[in-house]
């Protein structure tokens, strides 16, 4: 108990500092992001010493309906892989992420490369990243609703087109990552590049010139590890995230969380992002060295019900390879030499 009063106030601080900000980005988000360092940060690949496949299945808002669209408020799919590159003291790492929405759909590739240092008794991880990202605009088939009471949509030229375009964009990224026995914490930046969309060069959008492209996001991660028993650990966790939109209300978003760990094989906690929904995560691991975890998150949503389905869902797979260690050469003598 005593342990645990010495890291409250630490965490509290923590968690405050977050409190001030608001809610929106261009990324998509995950629950599991305790679990999916690689999605956030280029700088995470080959930390954890060991090849790591992970897969993630996020479905926003089920059973979400509207009259203007497909009827659904879309889903993500994820699929990530890092391993470390001893020659290098480094890690490698690659993302792939298919982003459906109703009127904007996003398929992206992200490689990512680290250079380890050891600083203390950690290690602090310098990544870069490059992506490419195809992004299908508009839909032949909408058909915007007008607000209530109202016969017609006025023309509104940040409404696209009925029609779709299909946008190939290069960007790049970079960051920071620190890992501890005890701690880890990771800042980060992706979309430096700020690549702006050009609708085919003809729309109403790219004729009056509307501001519409990409934005520079920021994410802070960090976790702190706490043995309540030997064999039970405690993780709080916390992610800020900004996509730097100071020209709108909404340009930032937090959100805070914690986990529990029993015998190094199941884990249970809840997550709180900021906007109104409170997430319970599960999970446990399979196979005689954990190698296998499979993992879910429920999402409940507390605000904007009216606008949004009540629950969210995510399915996390992830599968860890044998360790990478640099082996020793074997010492060899001509008496024992074999032949």
């Amino acid at each position: 108990m005593t342990t645990l009063k010495k890291y409250l106030l630490p965490i509290s601080i923590i968690l405050v500092g977050l409190s001030f900000s608001a809610n929106a980005q261009q990324d998509a988000q995950f629950s599991h992001y305790a679990f999916n360092g690689m999605y956030l940060n280029p700088a995470y690949a080959g930390i954890q010493k060991a090849p790591v496949i992970r897969g993630i299945y996020r479905n926003q808002w089920l059973g979400y309906t509207s009259d203007f669209d497909d009827g659904t408020a879309g889903n993500t799919n994820l699929l990530s892989a890092d391993l470390p590159l001893l020659p290098i003291n480094g890690g490698i790492g690659l993302n792939l992420i298919n982003d459906i929405q109703p009127s904007l759909r996003t398929t992206t590739v992200n490689l990512s490369l680290s250079k380890h240092i050891v600083v203390g008794k950690g290690r602090l991880s310098l990544g870069v990243q490059g992506s490419f990202s195809n992004v299908l605009i508009g839909r032949k088939d909408i058909e915007w609703r007008p607000s209530d009471g109202v016969q017609s949509i006025p023309i509104d030229y940040a409404i696209p087109d009925q029609n779709r375009w299909v946008e190939n964009l290069i960007d790049m990224g970079a960051g920071l990552w620190y890992e501890h026995d005890k701690f880890y914490v990771g800042v980060s930046m992706n979309k430096l590049l700020e690549d702006e969309f050009s609708y085919g060069g003809q729309s109403s959008w790219a004729q009056n010139n509307v501001d519409h492209g990409t934005q520079r996001h920021m994410y802070i991660t960090a976790g702190y590890r706490i043995e309540l028993d030997r064999d039970m650990v405690l993780t709080p966790t916390a992610l800020f995230k900004t996509d730097f939109a100071y020209s709108t209300r909404y340009t930032h978003s937090f959100e805070i969380g914690g986990r529990i760990d029993l015998e190094e094989k199941h884990w249970g906690g809840l997550n709180f992002r900021q906007g109104g929904a409170f997430g319970l995560l599960v999970g446990t691991s399979f196979m005689d060295d954990n190698q296998l975890k499979v993992g879910y998150a429920l999402d409940a949503v507390v605000a904007g019900t009216r606008a949004k389905a009540g629950t969210s869902h995510e399915i996390m797979i992830a599968y860890y390879l044998p360790e990478i260690t640099k082996q020793k050469p074997p010492i060899r003598t001509p008496r024992y030499k074999q032949y």
